[in-house]
């Protein structure tokens, strides 16, 4: 459909309530960047490329949206600065939450602050889980190869597993 595009965002928290946050970002995803066809289950990770930080809560959505690339970012840096995230260029500090374009149609794009798709998802297990779990069959623009293929070569070796919140006796 002319006007419409196919967006997969990862959405990940390790401060605070990692599942309301999860919970909000998603309302923000709902209210602000279009409709969400299918969520991933939420993944619970190790920190990547971070020390002494608590697990990440990490999930992966497919959005119908009319926005543009540029205009999808600002919105979600918008969003996430309201939400406490202040942006370091080079280090990964922890997040209330973290929202990154991962796909947008089949786009490939690197101007400024935007590179689509995202340069790290090959190295990410938090990213290749859930993106399997909806959309394993679809094809990296630039890698051309399908998520399944890019997980079994993915060489994190960090731990994922699928999130079981923890019930209060």
């Amino acid at each position: 459909m002319p006007g419409k595009h196919h967006i997969f965002l990862s959405l990940g928290s390790n401060l605070g309530d990692r599942e309301s946050n999860l919970r909000e970002g998603l309302r923000f995803v709902e209210h602000e960047i279009g409709v969400i066809l299918r969520r991933s289950s939420i993944y619970e990770s190790e920190p990547w490329m971070m020390d002494n930080t608590g697990w990440f809560l990490n999930q992966v959505v497919e959005v119908i949206s009319t926005l543009q690339p540029e205009e999808t970012l600002s919105r979600i840096h918008r969003y996430e600065a309201t939400q406490g995230r202040k942006r370091t260029p080079g280090k990964y500090i922890p997040r209330n939450i973290d929202i990154d374009i991962l796909f947008f149609d089949h786009l490939v794009n690197s101007l400024n602050d935007l590179m689509i798709p995202h340069p790290r998802i090959p190295e990410r297990n938090f990213i290749l889980y859930p993106m399997e779990e909806i959309a394993c069959e679809y094809v990296h623009p630039l890698l051309h190869i399908n998520i399944t293929d890019l997980k079994q070569k993915c060489v994190d070796k960090s731990r994922i597993h699928i999130y079981s919140p923890k019930e209060n006796p």
